[in-house]
């Protein structure tokens, strides 16, 4: 398609990743669909998260029950790729994308900080 702007990238180490984030508008965790991938938690969807950027998934389970919820991305079938076009030419098209972003940090800073986290398992020895 000659697509100007976007880029796929090779292995990067933690600070590549902090790059990439801050230059990226949207984060797009793919796996190879098998269920037993559905109950993983991806580096990059937390990433993705504390950055703020919108999220985008090709997989089901916990992770895309979190982002339906909190309205920070959304579900694509691999097998069907004009649903990808369709679901984010709909998001340009409206101009919201910060409001996901927005959503995304909330969503990070509300259930996976890790003061918040840190205080949730110690209150299970007090």
């Amino acid at each position: 398609l000659q697509l100007k702007n976007l880029s796929f990238r090779s292995f990067q180490k933690r600070e590549g990743i902090k790059e990439l984030m801050s230059i990226t508008d949207v984060v797009f965790v793919s796996f190879r669909s098998a269920s037993i991938l559905e109950t993983g938690s991806p580096n990059k969807f937390f990433d993705g998260l504390a950055a703020g950027k919108m999220i985008i998934i090709n997989f089901g389970g916990w992770i895309k029950e979190e982002i339906e919820k909190a309205n920070c991305g959304f579900y694509v079938d691999s097998n069907k790729p004009n649903d990808f076009i369709l679901k984010l030419k709909s998001v340009l098209t409206e101009g919201n994308l910060l409001n996901y972003g927005h959503r995304s940090r909330h969503l990070a800073e509300e259930k996976f900080s890790r003061k918040k986290l840190t205080e949730e398992w110690l209150q299970l020895f007090r």
